[in-house]
């Protein structure tokens, strides 16, 4: 029941974790520094907060899940609106923008419940979010560095 109730109350978890102080800084370095799933890694972050995890095998189908989302529809949707970003004095170019912004968004919010419809069958360890980073290719000083934060955050 605690998983169940981590699943369904994820995404907002993750809209109020987003929002606190340097998180979403750190989130969007991650993601273009190392092309981290920044839904993906917070709700490593989130499950490792709580005390929930997944086993290797587990992990690893469940970052697999997520791709084909995120390559067919977040990243074309977040192209676009990147490269509509220097238009945006154009006021019709910035509303087209805004449009898919918001689109991107309600793309996001489904990855994320789908993730969690994912993560809510599995089982296991924790260390989530420095399991998740690895994959990226980040070594164990600059996980340190780039979990501090997270770490740090003050849910309360």
């Amino acid at each position: 029941m605690e998983r169940e109730k981590f699943c369904t109350s994820v995404f907002a978890e993750m809209v109020k974790f987003y929002g606190l102080s340097g998180i979403s800084g750190e989130c969007l370095n991650l993601q273009h520094e190392f092309d981290a799933d920044v839904p993906i890694f917070l709700i490593c972050v989130l499950a490792d907060r709580a005390g929930q995890g997944l086993s290797d095998p587990a992990f690893s189908d469940w970052i697999g899940s997520a791709t084909e989302w995120r390559e067919t529809v977040i990243r074309p949707l977040r192209s676009v609106r990147v490269t509509l970003k220097p238009k945006v004095a154009d006021p019709a170019a910035n509303a087209l923008r805004e449009r898919i912004k918001a689109v991107e968004l309600e793309a996001e919010k489904l990855h994320i419940e789908a993730l969690a419809d994912g993560f809510l069958a599995g089982a296991g360890e924790g260390d989530l979010a420095p399991r998740y980073l690895r994959l990226l290719g980040l070594g164990e000083a600059e996980i340190a560095r780039r979990m501090a934060p997270f770490l740090a955050a003050d849910t309360s």
